[in-house]
């Protein structure tokens, strides 16, 4: 069976390549779902919709541009016995 810091790595690795304009990668949880043989392992992270040119400044200029990001949280899915990519779903908050 896979170690959690496997899982983990195997998520993070598809995160990268799924979303190429993520940043400020946060581990939020991961947890082995043994009935259903995986383990789903949550990244909060944030993705710029802007182009990069834009930097802070301020009043309106800087509320354009913190609104220009947006914190995204995904649940991805690895297989726990070979750590392959199974699925990806949003992340539902209690």
């Amino acid at each position: 069976m896979l170690t959690f810091k496997k899982a983990i790595k195997s998520a993070e690795t598809t995160l990268h390549e799924l979303q190429k304009g993520a940043e400020d990668i946060q581990l939020e949880e991961a947890i082995l779902d043994e009935n259903n043989g995986y383990y789903a392992i949550t990244f909060s992270y944030f993705l710029k919709r802007g182009s990069s040119k834009h930097q802070a400044g301020e009043g309106l200029k800087e509320l354009a541009f913190l609104m220009s990001n947006r914190k995204v949280y995904k649940t991805f899915l690895i297989d726990e016995e070979d750590g392959s990519f199974k699925g990806l779903r949003n992340y539902e908050m209690a």
